[in-house]
């Protein structure tokens, strides 16, 4: 009817509407699909509740307008739709009708069951005394507690991802301390609801192997990437595990008996860094800065993120989470790396290109050179120095005003020595033998050494990013044909010689060569005679043909 321009236009295409979508059964069953197909909520998932009390009441806002839907009031519906609310809410239920059947009254209709829900749904959201939101009050008055660790030379990577970074995008950058740091909410953990991300979980890390998947299913959660919202075949972020470089995420390793050559393969393409623990605080602090990270063009967004200084590295590295918040433009490498622990270790990975960093209390900006995506960036956040490191020794009091306290963001970057600008020294503060030394560079101050007179024995966790990297160049069409090429070359170039065909057939090339119309360049094939070419233009279209459907069919 889009075309036509008569009254009766509208009129009939509401019709057909009517009869093709409006008809009572269609309404019907879509109604009852949804409540048949509506997952199973949870004891403290209060705003799934409401949702589902919202879509109960809108059921039964219809039931008077679509009698098929006056099935709901029968008891064996109900009863499976009880099955869908948590259990708290089924046992208050089942008093409710209770009483009414000792009153010798009937059982209670749709619409009481869908009241009763919307009702004990407001009560479980309610923002003040609500078991909701008196966990949502703890978690956010709760620090982040600093981990027990210390150092024995053990290979084992954890995977973790740090918390949300602050976005500032179109307004004036926070100041220190700011009320818009300190409010903003970071990654919550599936399992503890705390402020991290779930690998990095220690109460979820302490439950049994068939514990932890049986949650992870319980919970719907990817077993590629242990994210919420998609299943495995349709995950983009799949993931590597850090023990056995196998396709599963880390806390889903599974220790099997393996033979002893199996050991050592994959030990040799072990974990990209040096990861060790012990029960002990760690006492000292590295060349960790806060810094404002985005990308070069003026619109993109800028994140605050921990960067670690490494004089040891190769190359540039940014948390994969983080590239996400900022939304840099990446294209897909292959990367060898080589640690202490591992050596050519073959990692599929993003390069990114034109980011750059600011000190948390500068303007000036560092472009960065192309720096490659690491699903996490190995550091405990005991070794981020801060104003308090600078307080406790003498010859540093002057500089803890220059030094924000601990900040609530993840550390994001690792910049190596491919970007001299950011790790060049400009001021040095040294200090005695065994004192910790200061560095300025043009990304803010750092400490380096002991965070406190009394650090003790402790040992404390140890990594190692001394990092060789290097990318893998990609297979390109020139490459091949220098390699099939090489079949027709004399390997020692004194015995090269030149035949009079091939002189002859040189100089026909370099009369005979050029551009046609469409600019390409064409040449002369070194026929002796040249033979009776047939006219395949037709079977070079069915090629064409296949060849279109085989894209299509593997896009």
């Amino acid at each position: 009817m889009f075309y036509r321009t008569d009254e009766e236009a509208y009129t009939q295409a509401w019709d057909i509407l009517q009869k093709r979508y409006g008809h009572p059964f269609v309404i019907q069953r879509a109604f009852r699909e949804e409540l048949k197909g509506w997952p199973r909520i949870g004891p403290r998932e209060s705003f799934k509740l409401r949702d589902f009390s919202d879509f109960l009441i809108t059921c039964s806002s219809a039931m008077p307008h679509i009698s098929g839907l006056q099935v709901l009031n029968d008891c064996e519906e109900n009863q499976k739709l009880l099955r869908k609310l948590p259990g708290w809410v089924t046992d208050r239920w089942n008093r409710y009708v209770t009483r009414a059947l000792d009153k010798n009254m009937p059982y209670p209709s749709f619409k009481e069951f869908s009241d009763f829900v919307s009702e004990e749904a407001r009560i479980a959201c309610n923002p003040i005394s609500s078991l909701h939101a008196l966990n949502q009050t703890e978690r956010s008055s709760e620090r982040t507690q600093t981990r027990l660790h210390a150092s024995a030379l053990a290979t084992s990577t954890i995977s973790s991802k740090g918390r949300d970074p602050k976005i500032k995008e179109g307004q004036d950058k926070p100041k220190p301390n700011s009320p818009e740091i300190a409010t903003s909410q970071p990654m919550r953990c599936h399992f503890c609801g705390h402020a991290h991300f779930i690998y990095k979980c220690e109460e979820f890390w302490a439950l049994s192997l068939d514990q932890r998947r049986s949650f992870i299913l319980t919970k719907n959660m990817c077993l590629s990437c242990l994210r919420v919202g998609h299943f495995a075949k349709d995950c983009k972020k799949k993931v590597t595990c850090n023990i056995c470089r196998l396709a599963h995420p880390t806390p889903l390793h599974e220790d099997k008996p393996r033979s002893k050559e199996v050991e050592i393969t994959r030990e040799n393409s072990g974990a990209t860094s040096l990861y060790c623990k012990k029960a002990s605080n760690s006492n000292h602090t590295s060349m960790i800065i806060p810094v404002w990270l985005s990308c070069t063009d003026p619109a993109s967004p800028e994140v605050l993120v921990y960067a670690l200084l490494d004089t040891q590295s190769s190359n540039t590295f940014i948390n994969r989470d983080v590239c996400e918040i900022i939304k840099a433009d990446s294209e897909p490498v292959r990367l060898k790396l080589s640690t202490i622990a591992s050596q050519n270790t073959i990692e599929n990975c993003q390069r990114i290109s034109a980011l750059k960093v600011r000190g948390y209390f500068s303007q000036k900006k560092i472009e960065l050179p192309p720096t490659y995506t690491r699903e996490y960036i190995p550091l405990e956040r005991n070794s981020i120095p801060t104003c308090k490191t600078a307080e406790a020794w003498k010859h540093l009091v002057n500089i803890a005003k220059e030094m924000p306290e601990e900040l609530d963001c993840p550390i994001g970057l690792l910049i190596g020595y491919d970007c001299a600008a950011a790790l060049k020294p400009r001021k040095v503060i040294a200090g005695k033998d065994n004192d910790p030394f200061a560095v300025r560079t043009d990304l803010g101050w750092c400490i380096v050494g002991p965070t406190s007179h009394l650090s003790g024995p402790g040992n404390p966790v140890g990594y190692c990013h001394r990092t060789f990297s290097k990318e893998i160049p990609p297979i390109r069409p020139t490459s091949i044909i220098r390699a099939l090429e090489m079949d027709f070359f004399n390997i020692n170039s004194k015995e090269r010689t030149v035949s009079q065909e091939d002189i002859k057939f040189l100089e026909i090339l370099s009369k005979e060569i050029q551009h046609n119309n469409e600019g390409h360049i064409e040449m002369p094939l070194p026929f002796r005679a040249r033979p009776h070419l047939p006219k395949n233009k037709h079977l070079a279209e069915v090629r064409l043909k296949h060849l279109k459907t085989k894209f299509r069919k593997y896009p």
